[in-house]
């Protein structure tokens, strides 16, 4: 391996390894470099050896603490971090490329205001354990906030983050700047107000938690191409004020509502939907579809299986629509 001068792309991850040899980091065209959930104590200072690294993703040694060597990598763009991380290190938030940051399972109750100094910043996520006994205790105001001042910031992914975000959370509302929103299994049992103000959302992602009902301020996320609802089931979703306003949402691609146990009326208009091209109702309790559903010929995917519908439904819509690929 460490005759392959050419290599870009060394991925070690979930090993036994204990040590890792200077070499490896000296490999003069490695780019991306993946070596967590190993049984190593140190990441040795090497690493900094690694001058065209571009993705790193490692876990924290037993110190908690980032090796320094990260701080010495001017081209990383990418930094995906999991253990015991007690804190990000000012020097961090110097290396002007950085794109994506990534934390899993660690112990920081906040992120630095030097956060705000990254001008590339795009994507930042965070991951907890739902079944750890000793989850970190967020200030989440305070990272939302902090996160609002980063002008470049697109993505914001908080998936499986065990109670992080609330729906009394106010700050969410300040990330003015998001495309992207992830908040699937975060046990929210209300959708926050303050999402409503991210005008320029494409895609939001609640799935999977227990949302009771979706608001009628959903209609002022116009810009949605991407909406997903699956899978909030306890109690079924009311998802009444969704449909009387569907015809708004002229840009969306894919909307998701599986499994939500509910009972739908999906309304005519929607064909208005002219970009629509996957819709996934599974597992509800829907009885009757629109009949405007089968002239959607521009759908790619159409999945109405496991509901209480006539048998023939699933048949009627497939010859209506020979290019969208219907499970019913």
């Amino acid at each position: 391996l460490r005759d392959c001068r050419q290599l870009e792309e060394v991925i070690l991850a979930e090993n036994e390894i204990k040590t890792f040899p200077a070499w490896l980091f000296a490999l003069p065209a490695l780019k991306k470099l993946d070596i967590s959930f190993n049984r190593n104590h140190v990441i040795p200072p090497a690493l900094a050896k690694a001058q065209k690294l571009e993705k790193l993703v490692i876990s924290v040694p037993a110190d908690k603490t980032l090796p320094e060597a990260v701080l010495y990598l001017p081209q990383l763009k990418i930094l995906h971090i999991s253990g015991a991380l007690s804190e990000l290190p000012d020097g961090l938030f110097n290396l002007s490329q950085l794109q994506e940051i990534g934390l899993f399972a660690t112990e920081l109750d906040t992120i630095p205001e030097g956060i705000t100094r990254l001008p590339k910043l795009k994507k930042f996520w965070f991951q907890q354990y739902w079944f750890s006994e000793r989850l970190a205790q967020i200030d989440v105001e305070d990272v939302l906030d902090k996160l609002s001042r980063c002008p470049a910031l697109r993505v914001l992914d908080l998936m499986t983050s065990a109670d992080l975000i609330r729906p009394d959370n106010e700050g969410i509302g300040k990330l003015t700047q998001l495309r992207e929103l992830y908040l699937q299994q975060n046990g929210l049992t209300a959708i926050p107000a303050g999402i409503f103000k991210l005008e320029n959302l494409r895609i939001l992602d609640l799935g999977i938690n227990n949302i009771r009902s979706v608001p009628k301020e959903i209609a002022q996320l116009m810009k949605l191409k991407k909406l997903c609802l699956n899978a909030n089931h306890t109690p079924p979703l009311d998802t009444r004020h969704l449909w009387q306003q569907i015809a708004v949402f002229g840009q969306l691609e894919t909307l998701a509502l599986w499994s939500c146990q509910a009972k739908m009326d999906i309304p005519e208009e929607i064909a208005a939907l002219k970009k629509l091209k996957s819709l996934d109702v599974d597992n509800n309790k829907i009885t009757k579809l629109p009949e405007s559903l089968a002239t959607m010929v521009w759908l790619e995917k159409l999945r109405i299986s496991t509901n209480p519908l006539p048998e023939s439904e699933a048949e009627r819509l497939q010859a209506a629509l020979p290019h969208t690929k219907v499970m019913g």
